[in-house]
């Protein structure tokens, strides 16, 4: 879980702006970014988790008008790939914990 965290933190700090930039059309990332840009490096964390989000289910943004569906589908697929599955590792390693008990 440590590998997992460091990893999406490692993500958040040095994408989150590259990341936003490629995704410029869409309310919903303007505004997470406006409202979240005040906490920082928690800020960028949450921010990419929301990207994160967007990325798997552009169709349920799309219907709100929040993304510009063109730019998720045209999201680099590598960069979605490492972002994808960096949020899914630490979803699995807290559910891990969750469910085996490490005190016995």
């Amino acid at each position: 879980m440590a590998f997992s965290l460091f990893f999406v933190f490692y993500l958040a700090h040095a994408y989150t702006s590259r990341i936003e930039s490629l995704l410029s059309n869409s309310h919903f990332v303007k505004h997470h970014r406006d409202t979240l840009s005040g906490l920082g490096f928690i800020g960028k964390v949450i921010r990419t988790g929301f990207i994160v989000f967007v990325l798997l289910m552009p169709e349920l943004m799309a219907r709100k008008g929040g993304v510009d569906v063109d730019q998720v589908k045209s999201f680099p697929k590598p960069l979605k790939r490492i972002l994808v599955s960096a949020w899914i590792m630490l979803f699995l390693s807290a559910v891990a914990l969750m469910l085996f008990d490490p005190r016995g």
